[in-house]
C-alpha cells in the first residue's frame, strides 16, 4: 500500500499545476474556448448549461483552481452549482492540459 501511495503521489506532483508554472497551461490550445458555449456544443440535450456564467473560459477555471484569478478564485462562480458541468469542464482542461483529470480534481480539493 505504501508503494502505491508513493506512486499515486510522484505521479500527481509530476504534472503539478500551479502559480509558477500555470501561464504553460493557460497558453495551450483551446484553453480560450468560452465555456458555455463548448458545454452546449457538446451536451446539447443538457440544459444545465444555462447556469454557466457567459464569456468565462477554460482558462478562467483554471485560474480559479490554482487559486490567481483577477475575478473569482471560486470555481462555482463560473460553473454554477452543477456537479455534472463541474466533472465535465475538470475533464475537459485536463484534456486540453494534458494532465491526469485526478491533477485538475485534486486542485479543487485542496482550495475547499
Amino acid at each position: 500500500m505504501k508503494n502505491l501511495n508513493n506512486f499515486i503521489t510522484e505521479r500527481l506532483s509530476s504534472n503539478k499545476i500551479n502559480k509558477d508554472n500555470i501561464d504553460t497551461y493557460t497558453s495551450k490550445k483551446g484553453m480560450d474556448t468560452e465555456i458555455k458555449s463548448w458545454y452546449h456544443k457538446t451536451y446539447p440535450s443538457d440544459s444545465t448549461y444555462e447556469d454557466i456564467e457567459e464569456k468565462y473560459t477554460f482558462k478562467d477555471v483554471l485560474e480559479a483552481l490554482v487559486g490567481v484569478s483577477e475575478t473569482n478564485n471560486d470555481p462555482y462562480f463560473y460553473l454554477g452549482d452543477d456537479s455534472v458541468i463541474r466533472e465535465r469542464v475538470f475533464e475537459q482542461i485536463s484534456k486540453l492540459c494534458s494532465v491526469d483529470y485526478d491533477t485538475i480534481y485534486y486542485l479543487w480539493l485542496d482550495g475547499e
